[in-house]
């Protein structure tokens, strides 16, 4: 039984291994964005006349003032519902279109 139980280990390495560099879920090659110095980040100019009518009325000190009517009531067993099915939805997607990076 117990050289049974090390050759299946043994014969599952190279599928572990090929599942650990797939990285399902996470970025493959990460690559840092550029950053704005102080000089450029002084520069910048929002212009909220032409952001979207939901975002217009955003209140830096009560962001929360807006949310919709269904995220208000959902419980903590909903959140984590919503994430599974989130998580199945991103897996399933990356199933049926491999990603061009592999």
């Amino acid at each position: 039984m117990l050289r049974r139980v090390s050759r299946s280990a043994v014969s599952a390495l190279p599928l572990a291994i090929a599942a650990r560099n797939y990285n399902v879920g996470l970025f493959v090659n990460p690559t840092r964005q550029p950053q704005l110095t102080q000089e450029q980040r002084d520069k910048v100019v929002i212009n909220r006349d032409e952001w979207p009518a939901e975002f217009k009325n955003y209140d830096q000190e009560d962001p929360y003032k807006e949310l919709p009517a269904w995220i208000e009531g959902m419980t903590t067993l909903q959140y984590f519902t919503w994430g599974m099915e989130l998580v199945f939805i991103w897996h399933f997607y990356e199933c049926v279109f491999i990603p061009k990076g592999l």
